[in-house]
């Protein structure tokens, strides 16, 4: 059965989206940790927390001024855009001294953590058209003993990637999850699949490799710097997980990572 789409009957009211905003605002401010060198605001410095502080109120009384709703949608933009950077040298710092994500491990619902991700991320699926949808291939729940923060970058990663590389098609991604045994062993299977540009058999021994990328062709605005599926892999392996690609050039890919039950 289906657990969440992005796909909505109707647009979005100025409220909806400001909210959608928020959240992935918030998102990207926890994201910082993502590179392991960073895991909450106390272990940042002083002279850097401003950098991470928003001075925005944190009640919604905005949302009954359209125009300021506005504003605020913009501010958040030009937030997530300069945090999105920030992330991105932690991130580049962190695969350069080769260290290892610290894992806070914890009873997990990777269902009910991969909904929350794409509700955080409707707001960025919407603006490019994409339906991307999460369903359950059995019966749940879907319980692994895992880091909450890493776990939640490695499906926003996944998705992120989905919706960089995707071709003229209106894009489709499916995020199924199954519970299996392997070996007598039960795991938690999460799959990612897309209709995008996939990968050609020769590059996709290297996709895991720290700051290799894709050639994009003719995909134009794919920033990055390579660290992103090398990050996952690596949290998925200090999970006791592995995770695969199965893809072809212009028929989309489909990541699965296979990770411990609980």
């Amino acid at each position: 059965p289906e657990i969440i789409s992005t796909r909505t009957a109707g647009s979005a009211s100025a409220a909806e989206t400001a909210k959608v905003a928020t959240v992935a605002f918030t998102t990207s401010v926890y994201g910082i940790n993502t590179a392991g060198t960073v895991y909450r605001m106390d272990d940042i410095p002083l002279y850097l927390r401003p950098a991470f502080e928003s001075p925005y109120p944190s009640d919604f009384e905005v949302l009954k001024n359209p125009e300021q709703t506005r504003e605020y949608i913009s501010i958040s933009k030009l937030e997530l855009e300069r945090l999105t950077l920030l992330v991105d040298k932690v991130l580049r710092l962190s695969m350069f001294e080769d260290k290892q994500p610290r894992l806070q491990p914890e009873p997990l619902n990777l269902g009910v953590l991969a909904a929350q991700v794409l509700n955080a991320m409707k707001l960025q699926a919407e603006s490019t058209g994409a339906d991307i949808r999460l369903e359950s291939m059995g019966e749940g729940p879907f319980v692994v003993n895992g880091d909450r923060l890493h776990l939640t970058s490695v499906v926003f990663n996944l998705v992120d990637n989905a919706l960089k590389y995707r071709g003229e098609a209106p894009l489709d991604v499916l995020l199924t999850l199954e519970n299996a045994v392997q070996n007598g062993k039960k795991i938690v299977l999460l799959t990612v699949r897309d209709n995008g540009i996939g990968i050609a058999p020769e590059y996709q021994p290297k996709v895991f490799e720290k700051f290799f990328r894709v050639p994009a062709g003719n995909v134009h605005n794919v920033k990055g710097h390579g660290l992103g599926l090398s990050y996952v892999a690596q949290v998925i392996r200090q999970h006791g997980g592995h995770i695969r690609v199965e893809s072809e050039a212009g028929q989309g890919s489909r990541f699965v990572v296979e990770l411990p039950g609980y």
